[in-house]
């Protein structure tokens, strides 16, 4: 009995479990597409459908004009338009799937995504064969080199969007118009020519790239150009053209450049202007030269450029915009601009060298505006310039050099924040009248050259090196303040003045003076000790060193005129006292030097070498270095009185009368 009521319970329990699904009542709720795929000629695009998207992906050379559709939906769900109906499947189509029971529906947004048709290796288009059996590939992007030739029709490369290396035209390519890549948005380089070898095609020709958008390398190297047309250029790697003809540029849109421009030509007389007024920074460098026609550069966008910026030999241009322009690393050069009046560059703060230039007998530029440069990394030359003002004004350091030249009509330089230059190179400042070079605290070298009235010479407490010419039309010798210590060589010349007095100076490694036409009196006034004093003035009557208390070499020749030598506090010749008094015995008795008293405190000398001394007579002056000197070292010839080193000793230091 037990088992009859276990078996009866299992029954039932199946009976429940096996009522289906499907006797359950249909709700009608889904809305969704579960298969969607074209088919054409023979062959299925099958869609992937994610969320709300159905998207199918094919080649862009497929017709789609035959192409029928297969798909599933949902149960009894219904979808809006019927895809049997469509026959444009080019566009985007929306599809609206209702659910069966009408309260669900759902939007599907279905479009085509085409992909590039690529070619790979490269192609060359010799012959119009060649281009019509290109056009049978279908293809859209080459993944190779594009070399074009004589081909008369090239509407096959319109489709082309990408050429992954280079597009090469050849002389032989006869086209008037290059525009037939309209759709090219990217490609790795494009060379009418090379950089070496000009392109000389039969005729004359316009070049435009409508829609490229990147490239690497642009070069068009041709006397046959008339125009080039690079509109939403936006990259490029390098951008090189050499043409004398071309009379047009059109880079309205170029942002950035990662290597180099470089425009320039033998004597380009055709092209006015030069617009890169989108252009924001050059990571190489710029270059324009020699377009004697061109009057306005625009580069009011630009920021930055990693390498130089060279306008050279441009005739007439009056009209520069550098605007934003704020760091140059390499060098800012302007050579040659004959009619450019004014370079302002407002903005400018860092560059790596600086550089103005007219040519010889022209001077250019009369207003030079760097209000905010702050550092030049090598050097800043500036040369034939009709500035009437040079002003630096938050200038504080110069890496290397500050060379000035041939600025005649500079009234002032203002350099007084400059803390930072090792050498200053002035010369041809004719109206300068003071210069304040105190605040160079590394100033090594300083060479002025015909600064002809130049009074105030404001100096650091210490240089190497100090040069100053008079260019032979100085009005005076500068007053020269602060400077005390020249460890190298100071050397002056060319300057045709009765006296010069070097103030302030206590210390000298080397001085050099010689070419001084006129000259009657030097004195230094404040000197104790240089190392080496070397004087060849043969209209020096005086020289005067009253402070003088040692050197280490004295040289005096072609001395003439000499009388009257003051040391009256020198000790000390350590290595050599040399007076030459001309350059040749027969031409000895010209020196008018009669005797060595202004050493009369001298108790040390190296050597001595006195001749051609027609008058000298009297040696006592030396009589109390005698014993610091040996026999070796006491040279004296063709002298009136020339006495032996004996002689010294015995204390002969007069010629005796007879």
């Amino acid at each position: 009995m037990k088992n009859k009521i276990i078996i009866a319970l299992f029954a039932l329990i199946i009976s429940f479990c096996s009522c289906s699904k499907d006797d359950m009542p249909f709700e009608g709720k889904d809305n969704y597409i579960s298969l969607f795929q074209l088919k054409v000629d023979g062959l299925v695009y099958k869609a992937l459908i994610t969320d709300n998207k159905v998207d199918i992906e094919m080649t862009e050379n497929i017709d789609l004009t035959n192409a029928t559709v297969e798909y599933s939906i949902s149960e009894l769900s219904t979808i809006t338009p019927d895809p049997k109906t469509i026959t444009d499947w080019e566009n985007p189509i929306e599809f609206i799937v209702s659910s069966y029971n009408k309260d669900e529906e759902k939007t599907y947004h279905f479009s085509i995504i085409k992909k590039e048709m690529v070619n790979d290796g490269d192609i060359e288009l010799l012959s119009q064969a060649d281009a019509d059996a290109f056009a049978s590939t279908g293809a859209t992007k080459i993944d190779g080199n594009l070399i074009i030739g004589d081909v008369k029709n090239l509407e096959v490369l319109n489709k082309i969007t990408e050429v992954s290396k280079t597009i090469i035209i050849k002389d032989s390519c006869h086209l008037e118009n290059f525009n037939v890549l309209t759709n090219l948005k990217k490609a790795g380089n494009i060379y009418f020519g090379t950089k070496n070898t000009p392109f000389a095609p039969s005729q004359e020709f316009n070049i435009s790239f409508e829609s490229l958008v990147d490239v690497g390398e642009i070069c068009i190297n041709t006397a046959k150009v008339k125009t080039i047309a690079f509109p939403d250029l936006k990259n490029a790697y390098n951008i090189n053209i050499n043409s004398n003809t071309v009379d047009s540029l059109n880079f309205s849109s170029l942002d950035k450049v990662y290597g180099d421009i470089c425009i320039q030509s033998k004597n380009n007389e055709k092209l006015t202007s030069i617009n890169f007024n989108k252009l924001q920074s050059v990571l190489g460098s710029i270059t324009f030269n020699k377009l004697y026609t061109t009057k306005q550069i625009d580069l009011s966008q630009l920021e930055t450029i990693g390498g130089s910026l060279s306008v050279l030999k441009l005739k007439v241009v009056t009209n520069m915009n550098l605007s934003k322009l704020t760091s140059v690393d390499n060098t800012l050069e302007f050579i040659n601009l004959d009619k450019l009046k004014s370079l302002n560059i407002p903005k400018l703060a860092q560059v790596g060298s600086f550089k103005i230039k007219g040519g010889w007998g022209t001077e250019v530029i009369e207003d030079i505006k760097l209000p905010e440069l702050i550092k030049v990394n090598k050097v800043i030359s500036i040369s034939h310039v009709l500035s009437q003002t040079l002003s630096f004004p938050k200038l504080a350091t110069i890496g290397e050099k500050l060379e000035i030249g041939y600025a005649t009509s500079i009234t002032s330089i203002d350099i007084s924040n400059l803390t930072a230059c090792k050498t200053i190179d002035i010369s041809g400042i004719k109206k300068v009248t003071n210069l304040n070079l105190s605040a160079i605290a590394n100033l090594e070298t300083v060479e002025i050259v015909s600064a002809h009235i130049l009074e105030d010479f404001i100096l650091p407490q210490t240089i190497k090196t100090l040069t100053l010419n008079g260019g032979s039309l100085a009005t005076n010798f500068p007053k020269i303040k602060g400077l005390e210590t020249i460890s190298g060589k100071f050397k002056i010349t060319n300057y045709k003045l009765p006296k010069i007095s070097v103030s302030s100076v206590k210390e000298i490694g080397t001085f050099l003076q010689n070419s001084a036409s006129g000259q009657t009196d030097l004195e230094f006034p404040n000197l104790e000790n240089i190392e080496k004093l070397e004087l060849s003035l043969t209209d020096l009557i005086s020289f005067r060193a009253p402070n003088l208390k040692k050197i280490d070499k004295l040289d005096l020749s072609n001395m003439w005129a000499l009388k009257n030598i003051e040391l009256p506090l020198l000790t000390e010749i350590t290595t050599e006292l040399k007076i030459k008094g001309a350059g040749w015995a027969g031409a000895a008795n010209r020196c008018l030097i009669l005797d060595l008293n202004a050493f009369e405190l001298l108790s040390t000398v190296g050597t001595v070498d006195i001749s051609n001394c027609g008058n000298l007579i009297d040696f006592s002056g030396l009589k109390n270095a005698i014993p610091s000197i040996t026999k070796e070292n006491w040279k004296v010839e063709n002298c009136k009185y020339s006495p032996t080193y004996q002689n010294m000793l015995d204390g002969e230091y007069v010629e005796k009368k007879i």
